[in-house]
């Protein structure tokens, strides 16, 4: 089941070089599916998704990947997105919530792990869930991302680039989608339009997400022999991808063992001219929005393929969203695919003398954005920060209520720390507390502040750590 209907006509016309794209690392392509669960066509659509959501957060915090794990710590986050949304990136017809809640329940079963396939000291492998949990709740999707996820979904490191709406409106099977990343991964930077390569068995069949049984260690993969895997996996994956007519041409050229071991053959090339060009993540939802308008606009197949084709940078993207603007304000058009077409061939030069002005003022929205983005996040730290605090000087209150007394340390700089004070009345009062040995109030403002400067001079390591594990919600 993959989920589709008609509510997808909308994605599955809107389709070719200009659609969003999400890149991947080799551990993104690479890791493994746990043996007791196993990679669905409807989980592999939903990891591109959030794969995407995440990347489109890191891009708007202006931040390079590493600065923006860094400053999200070591905690899971909380992603929220429509409900509709999500069925739109995943394929799903916009009310196909059924389906929608049997792919939530499926996520929560995967669990992974991964390997960076280099050797000796720079290995990195690891094994966890991919979710933390996941809910569907007043038309939202909620999902826990634990950091292990988050760091294989941004990435310094990417390998591909993958037009995921594309691939979820073309391609039905899991392992057809598979093919794509292991197509798109050997293609990256090639410069040429040919290429053959050759894929080991074991590296193969993880990337393909076959299933597997470890006995003593050794994984036994399902389709046992090469003639079976390439019958009923390979000949079909290939089809299905060939037949989505993507960005190339796929042949498996059969296998060859050397020595035991098992190496696979597959010959690319490529459909188009030229490489494709990919548009930076960040204009994706602007790109959603121009297919969406032209669509709601009613401009015939032909001419909004061509539109969209034209996009080729930021400068041309605006100047059809211009266009789209004007064709929305305009009163009284009866036929708003032809008005918005006359406007994108007449109003080129109206809009240069624009764009400047438009492209400065842009670029304040975006560090706007930017920062907010960043703030909303240190906002939360500071949060965990003052909970840290409180819960210690609560702790500390309740051991000195218990036994009369403070640790050694505490107790001397605390001591300090009220003489400093002088005549204050707080302070009087709380040494007065302390030499009666009447209950210590944790809420004084003294106590509390002292507390405050204590953790931070004394316990840094803690508070860091305490803040760099918990739980942060993304901004919407």
């Amino acid at each position: 089941m993959n989920g589709s209907n008609n509510d997808t006509e909308q994605n599955s016309s809107e389709v070719g070089w200009y659609s969003p794209t999400i890149t991947k690392s080799i551990e993104a392509i690479h890791f493994t599916v746990d043996p007791q669960t196993e990679m669905t066509l409807g989980a592999a659509k939903a990891f591109n998704a959030v794969n995407y959501l995440m990347q489109v957060k890191a891009h708007a915090s202006r931040l390079s990947p590493a600065e923006y794990n860094e400053q999200l710590g070591d905690g899971a986050v909380i992603l929220k997105t429509k409900s509709s949304e999500f069925m739109t990136l995943i394929g799903c017809g916009s009310r196909n919530f059924e389906y929608l809640k049997k792919l939530i329940n499926e996520l929560g079963k995967m669990r992974i792990s991964w390997d960076n396939e280099a050797t000796g000291s720079d290995v990195e492998a690891g094994f966890f869930n991919m979710f933390s949990s996941g809910s569907i709740r007043n038309n939202e999707v909620v999902l826990v991302i634990p950091p292990h996820t988050r760091n294989l979904l941004i990435t310094e490191k990417p390998v591909a680039v993958i037009d995921f709406i594309t691939l979820h409106t073309k391609i039905n099977s899991k392992y057809g989608m598979a093919i794509n990343d292991i197509i798109q991964q050997q293609m990256y930077n090639h410069d040429q339009q040919t290429k053959t390569f050759i894929m080991e068995d074991t590296v193969l069949r993880n990337a393909l997400k076959i299933k597997f049984v470890e006995v003593d260690g050794i994984r036994k993969y399902s389709y046992k022999e090469p003639k079976e895997l390439q019958r009923k996996v390979l000949d079909v994956a290939i089809a299905d991808y060939n037949q989505a007519e993507l960005d190339f041409i796929v042949k498996c050229e059969g296998y060859k063992k050397s020595l035991g071991v098992i190496y696979w053959t597959f010959a690319v090339e490529s459909r188009a001219e030229s490489l494709r060009k990919l548009l930076i993540a960040e204009m994706s939802n602007d790109i959603l929005d121009a297919s969406g308008a032209l669509m709601e606009f009613k401009v015939a197949d032909f001419k909004r393929k061509q539109l969209l084709a034209d996009i080729t940078d930021e400068y041309s993207l605006q100047y059809l969203l211009y266009c789209i603007k004007l064709t929305k304000e305009a009163k009284n058009v009866a036929n708003k695919a032809a008005y918005l077409v006359s406007i994108h061939d007449n109003n080129k030069e109206v809009f240069s003398e624009i764009w400047e002005v438009k492209k400065t003022e842009m670029e304040a929205e975006r560090r706007r954005r930017a920062e907010g983005h960043r703030a909303f996040i240190e906002m939360q730290k500071a949060e965990f920060k003052k909970r840290f605090i409180k819960n210690f000087s609560t702790r500390i209150a309740e051991q000195y209520n218990s036994h009369k007394q403070f640790p050694a340390d505490f107790s001397v700089a605390l001591e300090e720390h009220c003489r400093s004070l002088g005549k204050n009345l707080n302070a009087h009062e709380f040494l007065k507390a302390l030499k009666s040995s009447e209950e210590l109030d944790f809420a004084s403002p003294v106590f509390g502040g002292f507390c405050a400067k204590w953790v931070e001079e004394n316990c840094r390591a803690d508070l860091e750590h305490y803040v760099k594990n918990q739980t942060i919600q993304l901004p919407d």
